[in-house]
């Protein structure tokens, strides 16, 4: 699993990243950006010709070839992250799932290369957005881990990655 949190200094899409093996010789892959900014998606033409266009679109459109689609996620939480470019595919090679898991993150980078920043006014708000984005995916791994294993570690895990953050931008620059 990558996940990649951008902070409110760059308006670039975060990242979320799953792999891993689904039986013998086969392998899973969830991949999505996640929207950022204060505009809902689509309203923004330059945004989505930057983020979500014909090239992301094409490059979904091969990870699906041969592959299984795999169920959305049964969490309320964590559809509400999901982007119009997400995949979540299965029964991949380990070639093919290493292929799609490459161009998502080095479109990502390449994307990070030629960022701008977002104003400094600005920043409270992406920040504030993303927190409660964040905050919507540990809930829907919470659920998912406690059902899965039983696992009370979430909480912690979400407590650390939420709250404390949102403090550290909106100190002594306001």
């Amino acid at each position: 699993m990558i996940n990649i949190w951008m902070g409110p200094s760059y308006d670039v899409p975060n990242v979320l990243l799953t792999f891993g093996e689904q039986s013998d010789e086969k392998y899973h892959v969830t991949a999505d950006y996640v929207i950022r900014g204060a505009t809902p998606v689509g309203s923004d033409p330059q945004y989505m010709e930057a983020y979500f266009n014909e090239d992301v679109s094409r490059s979904w459109d091969s990870a699906n070839d041969g592959a299984a689609p795999l169920a959305p996620p049964k969490s309320m939480d964590t559809r509400l992250l999901a982007s119009p470019a997400k995949i979540s595919v299965g029964d991949l090679s380990l070639e093919k799932a290493t292929e799609i898991c490459d161009k998502h993150i080095d479109r990502f980078l390449e994307w990070l290369e030629v960022a701008k920043q977002v104003p400094a006014r600005s920043r409270g708000s992406f920040n504030m957005r993303d927190d409660k984005l964040r905050q919507f995916y540990y809930k829907g791994e919470i659920a998912k881990s406690v059902e899965d294993f039983g696992s009370q570690l979430g909480p912690v895990v979400a407590a650390v990655n939420t709250g404390p953050t949102a403090e550290a931008y909106v100190g002594g620059g306001s």
